[in-house]
């Protein structure tokens, strides 16, 4: 019988916890149980490290497991790339057959869609990317008899591009026939309604779907197909979901429905008052932990100044939070500005954390100091870009750029030549597959950068390794001065074998030719950098992108999203009666704030106009909160 002892919890102890260190009896008891249960883990709980020692024993544990496996997901490859790191030797047997690890969505994608789509129409599919899918159906459709009726709509205040309106379109999972209502299409006898419908059809079937089209074949297979969950339950026995609060309500459905058995056991990790990523309708609601959830309720990220603060703000207030009695956390800090020096912020945060010692504080290692807040556009109403004028929001870390020529330049340009072959490597074979796709080869090699490399070496394993051996060569040259036109003449005549099998060869050429640069690709982000006084820089950012990182000090700006973010929270910072029932914006801005004051671990400060607490500074002082103005700062 399958068992987990203390003995192999304290060789996990050994292998992934510092000299001295073991678990407390709260991750204890979820390393060791082996029922389908949900962990509600507070933020810096040590959740990834508890996983990591529940998959390092039950790799040991393969034969009591009948020749099934074992399924981890998550919502990024950083978990992965965590467990290899990690485990080392250990994580090899891990990561192989009959074991599963990787996104939602590659599994979804794999296991699902992918055969869905063979079954359905006898061939592979092309491409699962919602931006490639729509701009080949922009293209197809702006190419038909419903161009008129698309650039009319695109013309009013609703849309800012075709695209933009047929994102909107939704492919029914019971018939996988396309609604076109949601663009205001009811009338299927129209010809606007069958050339759209044709358009979506045609890209649909030639193997180019997006992200959510994904979900929808799985659904469809999954209806028609009843007897998957058993098979999917013999498969793998223990199914482990991380982040579980990021997940969508379709994403929840569809593993719902493979693993709602017995023969399986699931456990889903996460923390419901940082789901800033699911989507905060009613209509699809996040994860809801079942009762008698296993808990992480004390952090070892910050002390008791900091639990104290960020407990208050949550949307699920009946667990303990708990703070970390060996990290020393300063009082929290609210910093005010007026009309006239709101600029002056974070440089004033800076003096701030000069003032308290942070900086030259020998016993904190890898010190980082951010200012985040919930709004990064630049809008009339208060935004990150107000604090901080050179602000410039993150994109995606690769887009689905213009040219190969862009993902050269992208190394310096979005990644401020950061000096790295690993990233130069990741985003030239991003260009790779680009191309590939973009080409249409008639073997349909998969499409993201991964699954190329992956079939590279597999069918060509030459190829795979002088595309390598020759990306590292350019990398060095590159830092030496070698010209990207020198770099694409090479490119052109190393992917020959790959572009000989391209169905349009002229496109893949002039996608390697191409001397246009994406204007994506040229993003300084040292603008995101504030220079306060010597030796003290802050970045700044957003909430989101700062979700699972660990500061040494973290100012919150708050923003306004239909109403200022200081004065959604201050009845929960100050413990007053509030609505039984939280509203969607209300709901959204709690766990934004939440999120953001559990990411440092010594010094949490917020920053807001001096009016908007006008009349609770006693109140804040009493609760604990220091008080201290931009200007008192500065001078």
């Amino acid at each position: 019988m399958l068992e987990i002892t203390d003995e192999d919890i304290t060789l996990a102890e050994a292998k992934l916890l510092p000299p001295g260190c073991s678990f407390d009896e709260e991750r204890r008891a979820f390393i060791r149980s082996l029922y389908s249960c949900d962990v509600i883990a507070c933020p810096g709980s040590g959740k990834t490290t508890a996983l990591l020692a529940k998959l390092l024993i039950l790799g040991k544990k393969v034969s009591f497991l009948k020749g099934g496996g074992i399924c981890v997901l998550t919502h990024t490859n950083v978990a992965i790339n965590e467990i290899k790191k990690r485990l080392g030797d250990e994580a090899d047997k891990l990561l192989s057959y009959p074991n599963f690890f990787g996104t939602i969505q590659s599994f979804v994608d794999r296991y699902l869609a992918s055969p869905c789509f063979i079954k359905l129409f006898n061939k592979r599919l092309t491409a699962i990317d919602t931006e490639y899918y729509l701009h080949k159906l922009t293209s197809e459709c702006m190419a038909s008899r419903a161009r008129p009726w698309i650039s009319k709509q695109v013309q009013g205040p609703g849309y800012d591009s075709p695209s933009d309106l047929l994102k909107k379109i939704q492919l029914d999972s019971s018939t996988l026939t396309f609604d076109l209502k949601p663009i205001k299409l009811a009338n299927t006898t129209t010809i606007t309604h069958i050339a759209i419908t044709h358009a979506c059809k045609k890209i649909f079937e030639s193997g180019i779907i997006s992200h959510r089209q994904a979900y929808n074949l799985a659904k469809y297979y999954l209806q028609n197909h009843p007897a998957l969950d058993d098979l999917f339950s013999a498969r793998f026995k223990f199914v482990l979901i991380d982040e579980m609060q990021d997940s969508y309500g379709h994403q929840i459905d569809i593993l719902d429905a493979l693993f709602s058995g017995p023969r399986s056991v699931v456990q889903k990790l996460g923390d419901p008052n940082q789901a800033i990523f699911s989507t905060p309708t009613d209509s699809e609601m996040e994860w809801r932990p079942r009762d008698g959830a296993l808990t992480f309720s004390r952090s070892m990220r910050f002390g008791q100044n900091i639990s104290t603060v960020a407990s208050k703000v949550r949307t699920l207030r009946h667990i303990p939070l708990l703070g970390n009695d060996n990290v020393n956390s300063h009082k929290p800090h609210i910093i005010t500005y007026n009309d006239f020096c709101m600029d002056c912020t974070i440089q004033s945060f800076g003096k701030l954390i000069r003032n308290l010692g942070l900086d030259e504080d020998a016993s904190i290692n890898n010190k980082v100091f951010k200012a985040i807040g919930w709004v990064g556009k630049q809008k009339e109403t208060t935004c990150i870009p107000h604090y901080w004028q050179s602000y410039t929001p993150h994109k995606k870390n690769i887009a689905k750029f213009c040219s190969f020529r862009s993902y050269i330049k992208s190394y310096e340009g979005l990644h401020c030549g950061a000096h790295s072959p690993k990233i130069f490597q990741r985003l030239l074979y991003e260009g790779i597959a680009n191309l590939v796709n973009r080409c249409n080869t008639a073997e349909g090699i998969p499409f993201t950068a991964h699954q190329f490399k992956n079939w590279l070496k597999t069918n060509n394993s030459e190829l795979y390794l002088q595309i390598n051996s020759t990306i590292s060569q350019w990398f060095l040259e590159y830092l030496l001065g070698k010209s990207e036109d020198k770099i694409i003449d090479e490119a052109t005549v190393l992917l020959d074998p790959l572009i000989a099998h391209c169905s349009d060869k002229g496109m893949a050429l002039d996608f390697i030719s191409s001397t246009t640069i994406d204007d994506a690709c040229q993003q300084d982000f040292a603008c995101n950098f504030v220079d306060c006084i010597s030796d003290i820089q802050i970045e700044v950012g957003t909430v989101h992108s700062a979700k699972g990182e660990t500061h040494t000090a973290t100012l919150f700006l708050s923003t306004f999203y239909h109403k200022d973010d200081i004065k959604y929270i201050t009845p929960f910072l100050l413990e007053k009666p509030v609505q039984r029932t939280m509203g969607v914006r209300l709901k959204s801005c709690i766990k934004i704030s939440h999120v953001a004051m559990s990411r440092p671990t010594h010094l949490f400060a917020m920053a807001c106009h001096e009016n908007n607490i006008a009349d609770y500074q006693s109140e804040f002082s009493d609760n604990g909160w220091v008080i201290v103005s931009v200007e008192s700062l500065m001078t």
